[in-house]
């Protein structure tokens, strides 16, 4: 029986030779899948809605039913609640027969004990129904689900007892135990967990969406109370700004810093940030800035170099180039993305930064979605365009698309690079099964594939995990 709390009522309240008294009406609860039944006269009808003091029920011919009764039992999901007294005070006619409203005389409903049998009853249904889901997932990735929870559960509850007995006596010796027991902790989470994403990720391999989509909600549902204490993959799957790879992801990959509220949080949190998918995006960064330092060198003109990236996000690349040390007359740098917090972030970052190193480069700041870039293009031309992160995201016609409208505004002379996530069944597994962070995977031959027509030197780069591809057209 599910249940709808309704404005009006089947009885009321007033002062009695008050009209100018406005009624007060009891709320009815509007009972949805017929669990609420009478008895009378031997036969079940089936309350239509009820509040304390009165309740109605439907039937097919009013003219059935008497205007009185008596010791009449009331049933909810089959439990007897009650046995009244009714006396009928009106009828109505509805869809596919009629409603009758009848008065309870004498004590008045045990709301409470009904809204208690209502919600357990709505338990039942929905472990029911998770039963019956769960049944459709394939036997052997439940069983490595399952495998996981055990493993992780046994070491949780080891961790987070490691401090019991423990004698630190200064917040540097917690800080050398901890940061010791999360970095030993975290390599044998990763031992333990590779193989089983990758096997994971194989047994779905061939699923249909509708299946595979069932057995992911299965595992989160199994291992949320185990896998989301590490805020990067909390806030991962949580997506508070509305899409996975946000700049504060980004930046919780970048720093790689010890968080969580408990001690095995901590160690799963390491376990993320250190997983190969994660050293890959520090590697790009590396990649990138070593890539604008190249440029920089061979660019030979009076005037700056004109770099642009797309999708930005926090820029750590730039971050590391002003730290580094550059020469401000050489290079200006524009940054772009869809994301307002995250170019203000940036910004932050990198006016503090070029404070403490003394006059930087010029940064642009451009608030524009790629949508705009490929229907109205860029208001200017740059001899070094990159997107490291965001192509992945794009189906073959729209990465095809975004990355010709970027090439034409390359000056002769200049280069574009894009970057993709490299197919591979066990990291796929990790960003899709725990993340909730679907990207389109791509090889070298489906880059080559894809972007064969835009240019003639081309080449494919990677960082040192092969993960990240970096397709490089010099124009």
């Amino acid at each position: 029986m599910r249940a709808q709390v309704s404005e009006s009522a089947s009885s009321d309240l007033g002062s009695v030779g008050s009209p100018s008294v406005r009624q007060v009406r009891l709320n009815r609860i509007v009972v949805k899948d017929g669990g609420c039944v009478v008895e009378i006269d031997g036969k079940q009808f089936s309350v239509a809605n009820y509040s304390a003091f009165g309740l109605a029920i439907q039937v097919q011919n009013p003219r059935d039913l008497k205007d009185e009764y008596r010791d009449v039992p009331l049933f909810l999901e089959g439990t007897l609640i009650d046995r009244l007294a009714l006396n009928r005070v009106r009828d109505e006619a509805t869809e596919g027969g009629y409603t009758v409203a009848f008065e309870i005389l004498g004590e008045p409903l045990k709301l409470a004990k009904m809204m208690a049998i209502d919600r357990a009853h709505l338990v039942i249904r929905e472990h029911a129904t998770a039963l019956a889901r769960d049944e459709t997932v394939p036997d052997t990735f439940r069983d490595l689900v399952y495998r996981i929870k055990d493993s992780l559960e046994h070491i949780e509850s080891l961790v987070n007892g490691l401090r019991k007995g423990q004698d630190l006596t200064s917040a540097e010796d917690v800080l050398a135990f901890e940061n010791t027991v999360t970095d030993v902790i975290s390599g044998h989470m990763n031992a333990l967990l590779a193989p089983t994403f990758e096997s994971l990720a194989r047994t779905l391999k061939s699923a249909q969406p509708k299946s595979a989509k069932i057995a992911y909600e299965f595992f989160r549902e199994q291992l949320k109370h185990l896998i989301y204490q590490s805020p990067l993959s909390e806030r991962a799957f949580r997506k508070p700004l509305g899409y996975p790879g946000d700049f504060e992801m980004m930046n919780f990959i970048y720093r790689a810093e010890d968080h969580g509220e408990s001690l095995f949080g901590k160690c799963l949190h390491q376990y993320f940030v250190r997983h190969p998918n994660a050293q890959a995006v520090r590697n790009r960064a590396d990649y990138l800035k070593a890539q604008i330092r190249d440029v920089l060198a061979r660019h030979k003109t009076k005037e700056p170099l004109q770099i642009l990236s797309v999708a930005c996000g926090p820029a750590l690349e730039v971050q590391m180039l002003l730290k580094e040390g550059i020469d401000r007359n050489k290079i200006e740098i524009h940054l772009l993305d869809q994301d307002l917090s995250a170019l203000q972030h940036a910004q932050l970052q990198l006016r503090t930064t070029g404070k403490r190193i003394g006059n930087g480069p010029q940064i642009h700041y451009i608030h524009k979605t790629i949508k705009e870039v490929i229907i109205g293009g860029l208001s200017r031309n740059y001899d070094f365009i990159y997107s490291a992160g965001l192509f992945d995201y794009f189906s073959d016609p729209v990465a095809r698309l975004a990355a010709a409208k970027l090439l034409s505004h390359v000056s002769p002379g200049g280069q574009l690079v894009i970057g993709n996530f490299a197919a591979s069944p066990g990291h796929q597994g990790l960003m899709e099964l725990a993340f909730d962070w679907n990207l389109i995977y791509r090889t070298e031959q489906d880059l080559r594939r894809l972007y064969r027509d835009l240019g003639e030197n081309v080449r494919v780069d990677h960082e040192p995990e092969r993960i990240n591809l970096f397709f490089v057209i010099s124009k």
